[in-house]
């Protein structure tokens, strides 16, 4: 496994299947979470959050009538977060669930002025975004640190931050972020492994990279043997009936793309679909840890 030494600030990414709209819709999401330690595993190193964040401030009493209630944002705020821990069974499953401990406490304790509707630019939540998950990468160190045996030990990354329609996605390693949109499914996210290097070298195709002697080797982790990672980030809009699907590999290395579209496309809830998702893998061996997170984006007119 590789690691990059420093944190790197020029990792902003665009993916925009769809124009901007004019005026932001206000928009609900429908949440299905699924988690399964596989067919072939001990222990579930996967670990998921799947939260959804609100800004309100209630007033009891006051003699200025329009202060009276409560006032809160009228969009809707979600954080969606995968990590697949690596680094043995004992350091994989610590390290996963490290990342999502640190990461919910930034959330809880430091990101809340972050959710309004007023507009924020895709640098300042690039930086905010980051700023968790090098918590998170500290966090796993010190564990390191404290604890010898652990070593070496990481985890992936996927993590969308969904403010009404808005998406803005940030990921290290190779768990994966999708969009089922128009009736297609598009693969937002590019796994930070040494397969996917030499697929875009044009050593290697996209068939041979998935039976690869190597497409497990992954080159960019949260944690490991020394902080620092590579973070890359998208923004996207999410339309009516849009599916935003966060995975790990577990999913994407037994099931095709093809078969998770052919999923996707049914006109189901978002636990229906998180659920056969995984069902789908475990049924092709369920080789190892599977979770899924479905996010379908429901318009309010």
């Amino acid at each position: 496994m590789m690691k990059s030494s420093e944190y790197h600030e020029e990792s902003t990414r665009e993916f925009r299947p769809q124009l901007e709209p004019q005026v932001e819709p206000r928009t609900h999401l429908e949440i299905g979470a699924v988690t399964h330690p596989g067919l072939c595993r001990r222990k579930n190193e996967d670990n998921y959050l799947a939260a959804k964040l609100s800004q309100s401030n209630g007033v009891e009493n006051s003699n200025v009538p329009s202060a009276n209630g409560t006032s809160r944002s009228p969009a809707e705020g979600h954080v969606l977060v995968v990590a697949d821990g690596m680094g043995g069974v004992a350091g994989g499953e610590r390290a996963s669930a490290i990342a999502i401990e640190s990461l919910e406490t930034y959330l809880r304790d430091d990101y809340r002025a972050f959710l309004h509707t007023g507009h924020v630019d895709d640098p300042t939540f690039f930086r905010e975004l980051k700023g968790g998950i090098e918590r998170a990468d500290l966090a796993v160190f010190a564990a390191v640190e404290s604890e010898p045996q652990l070593t070496g030990m990481g985890t992936t990354v996927v993590m969308a931050y969904c403010l009404g329609a808005r998406v803005h996605l940030m990921h290290v390693g190779d768990s994966r972020a999708y969009l089922w949109h128009d009736n297609g499914l598009q693969q937002i996210t590019s796994d930070h492994t040494l397969v996917q290097m030499m697929v875009d070298d044009g050593v290697l195709t996209r068939e041979d990279a998935r039976i690869h002697a190597k497409r497990n080797v992954v080159t960019n982790i949260v944690g490991g043997p020394e902080p620092g990672f590579y973070a890359e980030f998208h923004r996207l809009y999410l339309s009516d009936g849009d599916i935003l699907m966060l995975c790990s590999d577990g999913l994407t290395e037994a099931v095709e793309d093809s078969t998770i579209a052919s999923i996707l496309k049914t006109d189901r809830p978002a636990a229906e679909l998180s659920t056969e998702l995984v069902e789908a893998a475990l049924a092709r061996g369920g080789p190892d840890n599977v979770t899924v997170i479905v996010a379908k984006a429901h318009h309010i007119i």
